[in-house]
C-alpha cells in the first residue's frame, strides 16, 4: 500500500490540527496486543521553533516532503521494529517529525530513528488504514453490515467489509470468508486446464495437429474464464460499484467459454453433413450469439443487479445461456439424429459426449437454485454453497469436454472437419472486441458508488 496514492497521507494530515494544543511528553512501552488505542501527548518545552510558531498559524511552513513508508509506521505503531525486531520503548511526536528510540532486549539503547512526515491526521485513523493489510478473518461481517447488492441469498455471515483498500481484498485470498472457496476453486480449476492442455500439447502436438486447435482455443477461453471469475470474487467486495464493474467483466469469460465450447462442437464433434453444410457460417453467426448472450447479462445486472433476492435477474441469466446453448449444442443435436438412424450406429457410443450435456445442466441447477444453502439457511456461509457446486461443475464440465474431444480425435471422427487457427484467432479476437465496447457502454449504468 502507498502511502503516497491512498489517503493516508490526507489522514495524517490532520492531526496537526488536532494536537497542537496538547503537546506532552509520553513514555511507555510499547506491546503488540495494545493496538487499539495509541495515546498522542506532546510536552510543549521540548517543541522546536517551529513548533512553536505553529501554535500562532495554521500550517507550519516547514513541513518536509518525504512520506513515511507503511512498513516503518506499522513498526511502530505495533511496538516493533520490522527490518530488525527491536522493541520501541517510547514515541515522540513532533509536528513534522516521529522519533523512535530503540532498545535492544537487554535495556541498553540502540539508536534514534527519526522519521519525517509532509501530512499528518488523526492517528487512530491512520492506524486503521495501515492495519488493512494485516486484517485477519475476524473481520468478516454478518448480511446486515454490507449494502444490499453484496448479499447472497441465505448467506448470513462472512462478508467481508467494504471500501478497503486494494491490497486487502488481495491478501483476502489468504482469508477465510464467503468467497474463499469461490477464489481458490477457480485458481485450481486453471492450473488443472492449464497442466491438461500442456501434456496434450506434449503427447499430439499443438503446433502440427490441426484437430488439436480447437482443443487449445477451448482450454484458452476457459482458463480466461476462470480467471475473470476469480477476479470477481476476490475484488467485487470493495463497494458497489466495483462489485458491478467485476461482474460485467466476469460475464465477459462466461462469454467466452460459449465460444470455446461452440468451437469444439463444430471442429471436433459435429457430423461431417453439418459440417459442410455449416462450416462457412458457424463461426460468425457464434460470435453473434455469444454477443447477444453478454448484452442480455448485462442488461439484466443492471437492471436487476441492484437486488440479488430478484428472480427476473436470475431467468434473464439463465435463460439467455440456455438459448444460445442452442446453437452451441445443434452439431451435437445433428449427430445424436443421425446415430439415431442408423442401425450400425449405437447411442450408448456417444455417452462421452452425453455425460458433458448433463454436467451443463447441472451447472445450470445449481447457479440458479441457491441450493443447498436455502434448505440450510446460514449453515453453508463458508463451506457448502450452490456457487460452489457450481464452479466445481464448471471444471469438471471443461475436463470432461477436453476429454470428449480427444475420444473423438483418436477415433477419427473429427478427420473430416478443417480448422484455421486464423479463423478460430480472429474471431476471439472480434468477441472480445465487442464484449469491451459492450462492457464500456454498459459501465455508463452502474452505480457511482
Amino acid at each position: 500500500m502507498d502511502l503516497a496514492s491512498t489517503k493516508c497521507p490526507r489522514i495524517l494530515k490532520e492531526l496537526v490540527y488536532n494536537i497542537k494544543y496538547r503537546r506532552k511528553l509520553y513514555k511507555r512501552k510499547w506491546r503488540r496486543q495494545e493496538t487499539e488505542t495509541l495515546p498522542m501527548t506532546f510536552k510543549a518545552s521540548e517543541a522546536s521553533p517551529s513548533d512553536q510558531s505553529y501554535l500562532e498559524n495554521d500550517r507550519p511552513s516547514n513541513l518536509t516532503s518525504r512520506y513515511v513508508q507503511p512498513a516503518e509506521l506499522h513498526g511502530l505503531l505495533r511496538g516493533y521494529w520490522i527490518t530488525g525486531g527491536i522493541n520501541v520503548y517510547y514515541l515522540r511526536y513532533n509536528i513534522d517529525t516521529v522519533t523512535a528510540e530503540l532498545w535492544n532486549s537487554d535495556g541498553s539503547s540502540n539508536a534514534m530513528k527519526v522519521l519525517a512526515i509532509s501530512e499528518m491526521n488523526v492517528l487512530a485513523e491512520l492506524q486503521n488504514c495501515l492495519r488493512d493489510k494485516w486484517r485477519g478473518p475476524s473481520d468478516t461481517l454478518h448480511f446486515t453490515k454490507v449494502p444490499k447488492v453484496l448479499r447472497e441469498p441465505a448467506i448470513f455471515t462472512g462478508y467481508r467489509p467494504v471500501n478497503r483498500s486494494w491490497n486487502y481484498y488481495l491478501l483476502s485470498l489468504f482469508r477465510i470468508h464467503n468467497e474463499t472457496f469461490n477464489i481458490w476453486s477457480h485458481l485450481v480449476g486453471i492450473i488443472t486446464i492449464f497442466l491438461v492442455l500442456l501434456n496434450l500439447s506434449d503427447t499430439y502436438g499443438s503446433t502440427t495437429n490441426k484437430h488439436l486447435w480447437p482443443v487449445m482455443t477451448f482450454g484458452t477461453c476457459a482458463i480466461i474464464t476462470s480467471l475473470l471469475s476469480t477476479v470477481a470474487h476476490l475484488f467485487h467486495s470493495k463497494s458497489a460499484n466495483v462489485h458491478y464493474t467485476m461482474f460485467l467483466l466476469d460475464y465477459i469469460g462466461v462469454t467466452f467459454y460459449s465460444y470455446g465450447s461452440g468451437v469444439l462442437s463444430m471442429y471436433a464433434c459435429s457430423t461431417k453433413a453439418f459440417y459442410e453444410a455449416w462450416s462457412q457460417h458457424y463461426l460468425p453467426t457464434l460470435v453473434v450469439a455469444c454477443w447477444f448472450s453478454y448484452i442480455v447479462l448485462c442488461l439484466a445486472k443492471c437492471l436487476y443487479g441492484e437486488n440479488p433476492f430478484n428472480i427476473s435477474r436470475k431467468l434473464l441469466q439463465i435463460g439467455s445461456v440456455l438459448i444460445l446453448s442452442i446453437w452451441l449444442i445443434a452439431p451435437l443435436f445433428d449427430r445424436y439424429i443421425t446415430c439415431y438412424m442408423q442401425k450400425s450406429c449405437s447411442l450408448s457410443s456417444l455417452h462421452h459426449i452425453t455425460v458433458c450435456i448433463l454436467l451443463f445442466g447441472s451447472q445450470a441447477f445449481f447457479f440458479g437454485s441457491h441450493l443447498p444453502e436455502k434448505l440450510f439457511p446460514g449453515k453453508c456461509d463458508i463451506l457448502g454453497q450452490g456457487h460452489q457446486i457450481f464452479h466445481i461443475l464448471s471444471t469438471l464440465t471443461q475436463i470432461t469436454q477436453i476429454r470428449a474431444v480427444i475420444i473423438d480425435m483418436e477415433s477419427g471422427h473429427s478427420d473430416h472437419t478443417d480448422p484455421v487457427l486464423s479463423h478460430l484467432f480472429f474471431y476471439g479476437v472480434l468477441l472480445m472486441s465487442l464484449s469491451l465496447v459492450t462492457f464500456l457502454f454498459a459501465r455508463k449504468f452502474t452505480p457511482s458508488n
